[in-house]
């Protein structure tokens, strides 16, 4: 009986090492999800600003200014800094630097650096979320 109880003494502290030992490399897994989900939610908040960016432009008398302001609007929704807008209207291939009735298409193209998003790691530090829309006008 007295064996048993000097074996029992003797872990007292074994928890707390054993938590010591694997509580940052839990950690370090969680904040990875964490950035992870960032990037995610950033890609899919990247795809849609693109499309109702191109399809806010597509209306006869918008702007490019005002395209790159509404996806610059729905970007910031998710508190996305330094996105590169790029807004191409275009007449059969050849692109302009303004919208009028003669355009045919409009592409809206977002990209975005993950170093200037990320939350507390750098894992996805130098990984770049490019998207685009592309969208065909309808003039009669």
């Amino acid at each position: 009986m007295n064996m048993m109880k000097n074996k029992t003494q003797n872990r007292t502290g074994a928890t707390a090492v054993e938590f010591a030992m694997v509580a940052p490399l839990f950690f370090l897994a969680l904040f990875v999800c964490f950035e992870f989900g960032r990037m995610s939610m950033v890609e899919a908040f990247a795809e849609d600003a693109a499309f109702r960016a191109a399809r806010h432009v597509i209306v006869l008398g918008a702007t490019v200014d005002e395209s790159t302001e509404e996806a610059a609007n729905r970007l910031a929704i998710l508190g996305v800094r330094n996105a590169e807008i790029t807004v191409e209207p275009s007449v059969n291939g050849v692109i302009q630097t303004e919208i009028d009735d003669t355009t045919d298409s409009v592409a809206v193209r977002i990209s975005i650096q993950m170093r200037d998003n990320v939350l507390v790691t750098g894992f996805f530090r130098d990984h770049v979320i490019e998207r685009e829309a592309v969208i065909s006008t309808e003039r009669f």
